[in-house]
């Protein structure tokens, strides 16, 4: 609920789930003047609507509790259990839900050889900074590492070929939450990245 163009399908008492370490930000994303205005005539709303599950309109929002939640928040929190949720599912239901993201037991052995893996991040595709500099910033951060005992998992809005640039690493482009690698059993030694939630589902000694 936190991108422009979702604002035209917003509707009173909807539900949303966690969004990363967004919904425990308390400073809220600011839009520029003119893309709000584009916004409100678009919609006819004029009213500013408050993304990350801290405006009026959200009804409940499904949080992990992995940091503090912010006071405007704690009235319409859940707190969900990931790994507890999984167990209790049968195995039909988990396959159900792997099939959903393309992922099967292949998937899992290919990961089980590799024992680092780095969350990439859309740093040039949201213009922070140029495609140049960041595949600068992860060939030095691949420096430190052994190639071939390395997994690369982008974010789904990437468009960085990483495969070309790094033909040794195992790269993972396929669009699924990578809160579910945990949840899979595969244990990595250590866990790269530059500021990504994904990190946060393992724990703290490996990241």
């Amino acid at each position: 609920d936190d991108l422009l163009f979702s604002h035209v399908f917003i509707k009173h008492g909807f539900n949303i789930v966690e969004d990363g370490l967004g919904n425990y930000d308390i400073a809220q994303k600011k839009q520029y003047t003119i893309k709000k205005t584009i916004l409100n005539l678009a919609t006819l709303q004029f009213k500013r609507y408050k993304p990350l599950g801290f405006d009026k309109k959200v009804k409940s929002i499904y949080l992990t509790g992995a940091l503090d939640i912010p006071k405007d928040l704690a009235p319409k929190v859940k707190l969900i259990n990931p790994k507890k949720l999984w167990v209790n599912l049968t195995e039909i239901q988990r396959n159900s839900v792997l099939d959903i993201f393309g992922i099967d037991s292949n998937f899992v052995k290919r990961l089980a050889d590799r024992s680092i893996i780095i969350f990439t991040q859309c740093l040039s595709e949201d213009g922070f900074i140029s495609e140049e500099v960041k595949v600068d910033i992860y060939k030095r951060l691949l420096s430190n590492y052994k190639l071939d005992d390395v997994i690369i998992k982008t974010h789904p809005r990437e468009r960085t070929k990483y495969r070309n640039l790094f033909p040794e690493v195992e790269v993972i482009d396929t669009p699924f939450p990578a809160e579910i690698l945990p949840l899979l059993g595969v244990n990595f030694k250590k866990v790269v990245t530059l500021f990504s939630a994904a990190a946060t589902g393992y724990q703290q000694s490996s990241v």
